[in-house]
């Protein structure tokens, strides 16, 4: 089994959510963070660069979000500021305060290295165009594909699939009879075949194309037994839920501590 030496993680954060007010879904308040604020910090043990494509890169500047970005563009400063208090948006629930993540490390070879931003090439393709754009400024072979609303992914679900990418140019997940190719590791061998089907919008229009492995169901009930990890904000049912979701999940998780404490 071959191991990539490096591998990035790309987050998809293309922009307003049509279902949700049409407001910017990154940025959303999840359990005193922000739904891109959570993603990074799941990511960053495990990736020494970790690339942000939007169709607004503006939105990361301001020092009340996550992180900065350079004048250039696209590559992260060292400091990463501290969160301020984020303006709500009306029927959906008011966003608290975030803390901070800290400083970021400067690139090596090792987990927590910079954050860039990146814009998308063209607005309006969708995911397919915000893989694309992603894979064209990665300087990894190999990097992992997320999006921003997915707030349950689990670390030993992105553990695996690195582990086991074994070559193929795109290791996608199978769920309940569907593919997860927003949770997949791909290879930049997929940019020419991407390119070619921009206009078609689905990110599985050029699978046919390539070498594709998928993880069956079986071996992902091992590592995320209800599949939480696929679970994605959409809507502002949706949003409710997960808030939901996470509730139990603390409370939970302080239940085990107590016995613990016993």
């Amino acid at each position: 089994m071959s191991v990539p030496k490096k591998m990035n993680a790309i987050i998809l954060s293309g922009g307003k959510g049509s279902r949700i007010g049409n407001k910017e879904k990154a940025f959303l308040s999840f359990g005193g963070d922000t739904f891109i604020g959570r993603k990074i910090k799941i990511l960053r043990p495990l990736f020494e660069e970790i690339i942000v494509v939007t169709n607004n890169p503006k939105l990361y500047t301001a020092p009340q979000f996550c992180f900065r970005t350079s004048p250039s563009t696209s590559t992260s400063t060292s400091r990463v500021p501290t969160f301020g208090r984020v303006p709500t948006f009306g029927r959906v629930p008011t966003f608290g305060r975030v803390p901070t993540f800290g400083r970021v490390p400067t690139v090596g070879k090792k987990a927590g290295g910079v954050i860039r931003v990146v814009k998308d090439e063209k607005e309006g393709l969708g995911p397919l165009m915000g893989l694309y754009t992603g894979l064209e400024n990665s300087s990894s072979d190999y990097n992992f594909v997320t999006t921003c609303d997915t707030p349950f992914l689990k670390i030993e679900l992105v553990q695996y699939l690195i582990e086991n990418v074994d070559g193929c140019d795109a290791f996608v997940p199978e769920w309940h009879g569907m593919i997860e190719p927003l949770c997949t590791v791909y290879s930049k061998k997929c940019i020419p075949y991407i390119e070619k089907l921009l206009d078609q919008g689905r990110v599985r229009a050029f699978f046919k194309y390539v070498n594709v492995k998928f993880v069956p169901e079986k071996i992902l009930k091992k590592i995320d037994r209800r599949g939480l990890s696929f679970f994605n904000v959409n809507t502002v049912k949706d949003y409710e839920k997960a808030l939901k979701m996470l509730t139990t999940s603390n409370q939970q998780n302080n239940n085990l501590q107590g016995k613990d404490e016993k």
